[in-house]
């Protein structure tokens, strides 16, 4: 009797393993295997955009925290039950978008803070595994003692635009990265529609932008001066950029008045640059490269 009890419960135990459904997302156990191709292939694109006087910086600045595969799970089948029940397709869960919804949670963990994070770099980080970034949507939230359900529900009422993205019609693709820290459930969404995944960062197309303002930059001995416009805007934003190897690193930055020399005296040793970086509307303007000994 009792081998005829043990033998019945194996088979239950084989029948539910087989029913239940597989794991959408899989994170595994190293957080160093799970964020380091993605914060490569990241770096390496914010490398390239040096040559358009982007400063670099590593992306791996956040604390490595897996993210929860079970709740983020829970949530995609939520996400899919409800277009499901709005005569949508399901959604396609992809992993590598995932992984960068999963560095913007532990941004947000770090800092404590689920409110937006200034971030110049989403649009070209997202290139390396989307072809048309521009379909890439990002929502995010926090919560003690949140649930997937909770976290869905607050995402469709406080956030129209998110209930409007998870209402498109096709093909989207779906990354969820849920992190934990202080009992706090930090989650971010990212979704996109037909453009993943891909590789193209070269198909990026940059939105138009009026000419550049005029930046005059010139050396003087040990001191750079340099002037920006003139131009509509009264004030301008600069960087002073410093090359270390192959990377053009931020030494500096500050505003100015348009028409007004600015002069940079004491730099120590090394080869700079002056950037005026994409603002009101305006092209960004790179000066040419000064040598100070």
């Amino acid at each position: 009797m009792r081998a005829g009890v043990l033998a019945g419960l194996a088979l239950c135990a084989i029948v539910v393993a087989l029913t239940m459904p597989a794991s959408a997302f899989n994170s595994g156990s190293s957080a160093n295997d799970y964020f380091s191709e993605s914060v490569q292939d990241i770096d390496e694109n914010r490398a390239a955009l040096g040559d358009k006087g982007w400063a670099f910086e590593s992306a791996a600045s956040f604390t490595p925290r897996l993210p929860r595969d079970s709740f983020d799970d829970q949530l995609f089948q939520l996400i899919n039950s409800y277009r499901s029940n709005n005569g949508l397709a399901p959604a396609q869960e992809y992993e590598p978008l995932r992984t960068h919804a999963t560095i913007w949670s532990n941004r947000m963990a770090d800092v404590g803070t689920d409110t937006y994070l200034t971030d110049k770099w989403y649009r070209e980080d997202t290139s390396v595994v989307c072809s048309e970034v521009s379909d890439v949507f990002s929502v995010s939230s926090a919560a003690k003692n949140a649930t997937p359900q909770s976290v869905l529900d607050y995402w469709l009422e406080s956030h129209p635009a998110a209930a409007t993205r998870l209402m498109m019609p096709g093909t989207i693709y779906v990354g969820t990265g849920t992190v934990v820290e202080n009992d706090i459930e930090w989650t971010t969404l990212r979704l996109a529609q037909g453009s993943c995944p891909g590789n193209p960062a070269e198909q990026v197309e940059t939105p138009a932008q009026e000419p550049a303002a005029p930046l005059e930059a010139r050396q003087e001995g040990d001191s750079i001066i340099f002037s920006i416009g003139p131009t509509s805007s009264a004030q301008l934003g600069y960087e002073v950029q410093r090359l270390d190897g192959t990377l053009w690193f931020l030494d500096g930055k500050g505003f100015t008045d348009a028409g007004r020399e600015v002069t940079l005296n004491e730099l120590p040793p090394g080869q700079y640059r002056i950037v005026v970086p994409a603002q009101s509307g305006q092209a960004s303007s790179v000066s040419q490269e000064f040598t100070v000994n």
